[in-house]
C-alpha cells in the first residue's frame, strides 16, 4: 500500500543523517550553514545540520524510490523537500533560542513530513484523508526514531561493539562507554535508564516532577568566608568562584540561570569541580557548546581551572580546554604575586575512575606555599594525612539532591563520613567545603536541597603576638 511506502520512505530519510554520523564520524562533517550567525548572535541552523547529512538523505531517497517503484525524479524531489523542511525546523528553533539537539515534538517533524506529503498528494499518490493520516502517523514514529538514533550514536547495542570507522568515534566508545558489567550497569543509578525513567514516572504520577524541576533551576549564589593565617599577604583577600556538578546539558534553562548569577561577579579565580555533562557516556558537543557560552560570562583575573568528574572521561579534557578551562589532571598551576606563590592543585576523579594521584599533583608545590586542592569528590581525604594542602574544594554529592526535613539525604554516594558531604568541614589542618552542586543528575529534580554556585573569600587571619 502506497501509504506505508511513503511513511517508511520518510522515516528512512529522516534517520539517514544520524546513521551517517555513526558510520563516518567526522568525515565530511561540514555544517550546512558554515557556522554563520545572525545579527542577534544566534546560529542560523547549528553545527549538527551538515552537508553530508543533507546530500546523503537525498541520495538515499533516490535509492529507496527505485526499490519502492517511485520514479527517480519523484523520490529525489520528495527527499529534497523533506530535508528543506528539516532545515526550516532547525532555523525556527535557533531563532527561538533553543540549543541544537533539543527535541520538540511536532515542530521537529511537521515540515520535513508535510512538504513531501503535500508533494505526493499533488502528484496523486495520496488522497487528502490519506495525506493527513500519513502526517499524523509519521510524527510520533519520527520522534521515536530520533530518540533511538541518539541512543545508537552514544551507546553499545546488545553488548556488541558497533561498527565505526572514524578514530574520533572509536575514542568516544573506548573512553566514554559504560565500563561496568551488565548487571552493575542496571543497578548503578547514575548509569541506569531503568532508574531514571521509573523514578521520573513516579514523580510525574505523584505530580511532584514539575516542582522538582523548578527547584533544580533555582540555583543560589552562596557566599563562604574562610580565614587562614597561612595565606600570603599579597593574596589576601583571595576570591574563588567555585562551581561543581554542572551537568549543563541535562536541564533546559540552567545555562541562562547560571549566566545571570556569574556575569556580575569579579573574582581572582574560578574553579570547576567536574561532572560537566549529564550522562556518563556519549559525545560532548552539546556540553561544550553550553560551556563556551558560560565561560564567556566568567570574569576571573587568574583564569578558570577544572578537574574531571565521574561523568567526564579523559577524552573530554581537550574539548574542555578548548572552551577556555585549564584542566588539572593530577597536576598543579602556580599563581605568583610579589614573590609569594599560591597553587591550584587538581586531581583526577577519586570516586569512579579512581585515577587520582595526589602525591603526583603536589610534586611541584613548595612546603610553605598556600595550596588549594580541587577534587571532584570529598573521597580524596582518604588519601590525605591532614596537612598536605590548606584548602580543599569538592563536589559530587549534590548534597544528596533529595533531602528530607529532619533526616537529611538518604544517600550521598560517597564513602566518607557524612560531615564531609555538604558544606564546610575540617580534616586535620585542611579546611574544606563540599558544594551541593549547580546541576542535577539521574533525574533532574531537587527537593529540600538548593543547587548552588559558591563565592569563597579567603582572608588572612593574623594572630596577635
Amino acid at each position: 500500500m502506497v501509504f506505508f511506502k511513503i511513511v517508511i520512505f520518510l522515516l528512512l530519510i529522516n534517520i539517514t543523517p544520524v546513521l551517517l554520523s555513526i558510520i563516518l564520524g567526522d568525515v565530511g562533517n561540514q555544517p550546512i550553514d558554515f557556522g554563520f550567525s545572525l545579527k542577534n548572535g544566534r546560529q542560523l541552523l547549528g553545527a549538527h545540520k551538515t552537508i553530508r547529512g543533507f546530500i546523503g538523505a537525498i541520495v538515499v531517497g533516490g535509492i529507496l524510490g527505485f526499490f519502492m517503484e517511485f520514479p527517480v525524479s519523484i523520490s529525489l524531489l520528495a527527499a529534497s523537500l523533506s530535508m528543506l523542511g528539516d532545515l526550516l525546523s532547525s532555523l525556527i528553533k535557533r531563532q527561538l533560542g533553543l540549543e541544537p539537539g533539543v527535541r520538540i515534538v511536532i515542530l521537529d517533524q511537521v515540515f520535513e513530513a508535510s512538504f513531501p506529503i503535500a508533494f505526493f498528494y499533488k502528484a496523486d499518490y495520496l488522497s487528502l484523508p490519506l495525506a493527513i493520516a500519513c502526517l499524523l502517523f509519521f510524527v510520533p514514529m519520527a520522534h521515536a526514531a530520533s530518540i533511538l538514533g541518539e541512543e545508537m550514536d552514544f551507546k553499545q547495542a546488545g553488548g556488541r561493539l558497533r561498527y565505526v570507522r572514524s578514530s574520533r568515534q572509536f575514542k568516544h566508545w573506548r573512553s566514554c562507554h559504560e565500563p561496568l558489567p551488565v548487571v552493575a550497569r542496571y543497578l548503578n543509578f547514575e548509569n541506569s535508564f531503568l532508574f531514571r525513567y521509573s523514578f521520573e514516572g513516579f514523580l510525574k504520577l505523584t505530580r511532584l516532577y514539575e516542582k522538582g524541576l523548578e527547584n533544580a533551576l533555582d540555583v543560589q549564589l552562596k557566599k563562604v568566608r574562610i580565614t587562614d593565617s597561612r595565606i600570603g599577604s599579597p593574596f589576601a583577600p583571595f576570591t574563588i568562584l567555585f562551581i561543581s556538578d554542572l551537568h549543563i546539558d541535562g536541564l533546559d534553562g540552567l545555562l541562562d540561570r547560571l549566566i545571570r548569577l556569574v556575569d556580575p561577579l569579579e573574582v581572582d579565580v574560578c574553579l570547576l569541580g567536574g561532572d560537566f555533562r549529564f550522562k556518563m557516556y556519549g559525545g560532548f558537543y552539546k556540553t561544550t557548546s553550553k560551556l563556551r557560552k558560560l565561560v564567556r560570562h566568567i570574569h576571573a583575573r587568574e583564569g578558570i581551572y577544572g578537574v574531571l568528574g565521574n561523568h567526564d572521561c579523559l577524552e573530554f579534557a581537550p574539548e574542555l580546554e578548548d572552551t577556555g578551562i585549564c584542566m588539572l589532571i593530577n597536576d598543579a598551576e602556580a599563581i605568583e604575586r610579589n614573590g609569594h606563590r599560591l597553587w591550584i592543585v587538581g586531581v583526577d576523579d577519586p570516586h569512579y575512575y579512581k585515577c587520582h594521584d595526589l602525591e603526583k599533583a603536589l610534586v611541584k608545590t613548595g612546603k610553605d606555599d598556600y595550596k588549594i586542592l580541587l577534587s571532584h569528590s570529598p573521597e580524596i581525604i582518604n588519601d590525605c594525612k591532614g596537612d598536605e594542602v590548606n584548602l580543599c574544594l569538592c563536589g559530587h554529592t549534590h548534597g544528596g539532591q533529595i533531602r528530607f526535613p529532619g533526616i537529611g539525604a538518604p544517600y550521598t554516594h560517597v564513602k566518607v563520613p557524612r560531615r564531609f558531604t555538604l558544606g564546610s568541614w575540617r580534616y586535620g589542618s585542611i579546611k574544606g567545603y563540599t558544594t551541593s552542586g549547580a546541576g542535577s543528575s539521574g533525574v533532574p529534580v531537587r527537593f529540600h536541597c538548593h543547587p548552588e554556585i559558591v563565592l569563597i573569600t579567603v582572608r588572612k587571619f593574623i594572630l596577635n603576638p
